[in-house]
């Protein structure tokens, strides 16, 4: 897939990318402002991350589809990664939304999670790179850069949180 012109995006890739930057808006103005009340906030933040989560990886698969070689590999890491986030995802809305019960911890969720991180960092590893020398120790730190960001992330957003509120059992 080739562009034209420097700064130009395929017409699918914009349209997929404009349809994600308005759900983001919409369900962060939604949470800022609480429209909707506790739960329903609770419940629209659930379920748009995990829409969030199988739309990436719908988007990674189209990249898999389109790519060849270690190149594709990446993509279906990528794609494996964010496919665990969102089942993780989608069991703890099951908990919070649906059965209306707080997500015990731990939980059968947190192996969505936790299967993230190993799966992005395969798929760091696995694209390719042009640079040459020091290929392997780049990729390895940009794999543990990412790690190290998803796991802030998941701890001042979810896990964290959940740990501190844990009861003694």
């Amino acid at each position: 897939m080739e562009l034209r012109k420097l700064g130009a995006l395929p017409r699918d890739l914009f349209a997929a990318a404009l349809v994600a930057f308005v759900a983001l808006l919409t369900v962060s103005l939604a949470v800022f402002g609480e429209p909707l009340g506790s739960f329903g906030d609770m419940a629209l933040v659930d379920v748009a991350e995990m829409c969030f989560a199988f739309f990436g990886a719908t988007g990674c698969a189209v990249g898999a589809f389109r790519a060849s070689g270690r190149t594709r590999r990446g993509w279906l890491w990528l794609m494996l990664a964010c496919f665990s986030w969102g089942g993780g995802q989608a069991i703890w809305t099951v908990y919070e939304v649906w059965l209306g019960r707080e997500t015990p911890f731990p939980s059968i969720a947190d192996i969505g999670f936790i299967g993230f991180v190993p799966a992005a960092v395969a798929a760091i590893w696995a694209i390719p790179s042009h640079s040459g020398a020091g290929d392997n120790k780049r990729r390895l730190l940009d794999g543990l850069t990412v790690t190290s960001a998803v796991a802030l992330i998941s701890w001042s957003t979810v896990l964290g949180p959940t740990v501190r509120a844990g009861g003694a059992s």
